[in-house]
């Protein structure tokens, strides 16, 4: 099976003062009328319906992450129990869908992210959930960069690898951090680095294996608590061990270190709306 993990428990604090630590962008009405959030559940709706939909958020937003989204079924729902970054988040989100299916495979969104184009932006992601079921790899996407933007990381891009439906995969040659504007200018010039779009394919088993190898006490913590069978136990015990987690995105966790890594390309209009 296919699921989709919203990441909604940002702060949203380059947004200040219309985003705040209650009201983060990604639950304000800034298009038309529609949350962030709102648009990227419409966005990915003809891939994901709405018992496929996990969405990452902390304790204090729950609340208003559920009645933003009424279909959304109340066990899917993850809950942080304390902000940990984008890696802690993604494994525990993991280790829930695999206790349903333990080879689905996983796209991840951010909540906050403006794509207006979803006739060209769904054949992508429908590319990328393609090779990362057949081939077990990490699929990254890359915005193709129209200026030299110094508030995002840079992945460069290697050998095109294949195709799917026309959607080129590409192996990944590095990843860059945010640079100078000088910096910035060589990569818009040299062709073939793209933004970091912190949008994510893979299976939840590959995925996984990955933490198991990079984070061995996170994985072994989410296993830990995998073994009690209440859930008001479980909960508690998460509360303990969660906050213990490394404060770290899954960048630097995984997809720096792994060697399973290709990308895709978005060629279309795209913000991190606050960036």
């Amino acid at each position: 099976m296919r699921y989709a993990v919203i990441l909604a428990g940002g702060r949203g604090t380059r947004f200040w003062p219309v985003s705040r630590k209650t009201d983060p962008k990604q639950l304000i009405p800034l298009l038309d009328g529609k949350t962030l959030l709102e648009a990227t559940v419409e966005r990915i709706a003809p891939l994901f319906p709405p018992e496929r939909i996990v969405v990452a958020v902390t304790e204090q937003l729950a609340p208003k992450v559920a009645q933003a989204l009424p279909r959304l079924p109340a066990e899917n729902l993850v809950v942080e129990p304390a902000g940990r970054n984008t890696a802690p988040c993604i494994a525990l989100a993991a280790r829930e869908i695999g206790r349903r299916d333990r080879r689905a495979t996983m796209a991840v969104f951010p909540a906050d992210h403006y794509i207006p184009d979803q006739e060209a932006f769904l054949p992508i992601l429908e590319a990328a959930l393609r090779v990362a079921e057949e081939e077990g790899v990490l699929v990254t996407f890359g915005i193709r960069p129209d200026r030299p933007h110094t508030g995002y990381g840079y992945i460069e891009r290697g050998e095109e690898v294949r195709r799917v439906r026309g959607v080129p995969i590409h192996r990944v040659r590095s990843f860059r951090e945010k640079p100078n504007r000088a910096v910035a200018q060589r990569y818009l010039e040299a062709g073939n680095y793209a933004w970091n779009g912190g949008i994510f394919v893979w299976r939840t088993d590959i995925i996984e294996e990955e933490i198991a190898t990079f984070l061995p006490d996170v994985a072994q913590g989410l296993r830990d608590i995998d073994g009690v069978s209440d859930s008001e136990e479980r909960g508690r015990r998460l509360a303990e061990v969660y906050p213990t987690f490394p404060n770290i995105s899954i960048d630097y966790a995984i997809l720096e270190k792994s060697d399973r890594i290709v990308m895709v390309e978005i060629d279309t209009r795209w913000s991190d709306v606050g960036a």
